[in-house]
Protein backbone atom coordinates (compact mmCIF):
# COMPACT_ATOMS: atom_id res chain seq x y z
CA UNK A 1 0.00 0.00 0.00
CA UNK A 2 1.11 3.16 -0.40
CA UNK A 3 1.98 5.69 2.57
CA UNK A 4 -1.13 7.19 2.97
CA UNK A 5 -0.24 10.65 3.89
CA UNK A 6 2.79 13.00 3.62
CA UNK A 7 3.79 16.78 3.44
CA UNK A 8 -0.13 17.40 3.98
CA UNK A 9 -1.32 15.70 1.38
CA UNK A 10 -3.41 12.67 2.00
CA UNK A 11 -4.39 10.15 -0.34
CA UNK A 12 -7.80 8.84 -0.78
CA UNK A 13 -9.55 6.09 -2.89
CA UNK A 14 -7.96 4.53 -5.68
CA UNK A 15 -5.24 6.80 -5.29
CA UNK A 16 -4.44 4.94 -1.68
CA UNK A 17 -4.95 1.48 -3.11
CA UNK A 18 -7.16 -0.41 -5.87
CA UNK A 19 -9.86 -3.07 -4.91
CA UNK A 20 -11.61 -5.45 -7.10
CA UNK A 21 -14.44 -3.01 -8.93
CA UNK A 22 -16.92 -5.97 -9.40
CA UNK A 23 -17.64 -5.92 -5.53
CA UNK A 24 -18.51 -2.32 -5.28
CA UNK A 25 -15.95 -2.16 -2.21
CA UNK A 26 -14.30 0.77 -4.23
CA UNK A 27 -16.66 3.26 -3.84
CA UNK A 28 -16.81 2.66 0.11
CA UNK A 29 -13.21 2.72 0.33
CA UNK A 30 -13.22 6.04 -1.23
CA UNK A 31 -15.87 7.62 0.72
CA UNK A 32 -14.64 5.91 3.97
CA UNK A 33 -10.71 7.28 3.49
CA UNK A 34 -12.26 10.43 2.35
CA UNK A 35 -13.84 10.49 5.75
CA UNK A 36 -10.88 9.11 7.31
CA UNK A 37 -8.69 11.93 6.09
CA UNK A 38 -11.13 14.40 6.91
CA UNK A 39 -11.02 13.21 10.57
CA UNK A 40 -7.19 12.97 10.22
CA UNK A 41 -6.85 16.52 9.19
CA UNK A 42 -8.22 17.89 12.14
CA UNK A 43 -6.25 15.81 14.79
CA UNK A 44 -2.84 17.03 15.64
CA UNK A 45 -1.44 13.61 15.03
CA UNK A 46 -3.35 13.34 11.94
CA UNK A 47 -0.93 11.60 9.39
CA UNK A 48 -0.17 8.69 12.01
CA UNK A 49 -3.65 8.49 13.55
CA UNK A 50 -4.53 8.07 9.75
CA UNK A 51 -1.78 5.57 8.88
CA UNK A 52 -3.35 3.64 11.41
CA UNK A 53 -6.86 3.83 10.26
CA UNK A 54 -6.29 2.97 6.79
CA UNK A 55 -4.20 -0.20 8.31
CA UNK A 56 -7.70 -1.61 10.08
CA UNK A 57 -9.72 -0.53 7.40
CA UNK A 58 -7.79 -2.51 4.77
CA UNK A 59 -6.98 -5.57 6.77
CA UNK A 60 -10.09 -6.50 7.29
CA UNK A 61 -12.10 -5.02 4.06
CA UNK A 62 -9.11 -6.33 2.11
CA UNK A 63 -9.16 -10.38 2.82
CA UNK A 64 -13.27 -10.22 1.61
CA UNK A 65 -12.43 -8.11 -1.48
CA UNK A 66 -9.10 -10.60 -2.59
CA UNK A 67 -11.69 -13.28 -1.98
CA UNK A 68 -14.16 -12.69 -4.02
CA UNK A 69 -11.70 -11.68 -6.71
CA UNK A 70 -10.22 -14.83 -6.73
CA UNK A 71 -13.81 -16.44 -7.24
CA UNK A 72 -14.34 -14.21 -10.14
CA UNK A 73 -11.40 -15.22 -12.14
CA UNK A 74 -11.38 -18.79 -11.37
CA UNK A 75 -14.12 -21.12 -13.00
CA UNK A 76 -13.98 -23.93 -10.78
CA UNK A 77 -13.71 -22.51 -7.28
CA UNK A 78 -16.55 -20.42 -8.06
CA UNK A 79 -18.36 -23.42 -8.97
CA UNK A 80 -17.53 -25.23 -5.70
CA UNK A 81 -18.53 -22.04 -3.55
CA UNK A 82 -22.04 -22.08 -5.79
CA UNK A 83 -22.68 -26.09 -5.15
CA UNK A 84 -21.95 -24.90 -1.25
CA UNK A 85 -24.41 -21.59 -1.54
CA UNK A 86 -27.06 -24.01 -3.26
CA UNK A 87 -27.27 -26.37 0.20
CA UNK A 88 -26.21 -23.97 2.82
CA UNK A 89 -27.55 -20.40 1.84
CA UNK A 90 -26.52 -18.86 5.05
CA UNK A 91 -22.62 -19.28 3.78
CA UNK A 92 -24.12 -16.56 1.14
CA UNK A 93 -25.01 -14.46 4.54
CA UNK A 94 -21.68 -14.79 5.67
CA UNK A 95 -20.28 -13.79 2.61
CA UNK A 96 -22.14 -10.77 1.88
CA UNK A 97 -21.73 -9.46 5.62
CA UNK A 98 -18.03 -10.05 4.70
CA UNK A 99 -18.07 -7.88 1.76
CA UNK A 100 -20.06 -5.69 3.37
CA UNK A 101 -18.14 -5.13 6.47
CA UNK A 102 -21.18 -5.69 8.73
Amino acid sequence: MNCPATNGVFLVGDALKTVEPFTGQGIFFALRTAELAADAICDRDGVVGYAQAVSRLYRHRTRSNELLRRLLYRHREAGVVMRIVKHWPSALHWLAANVLGK
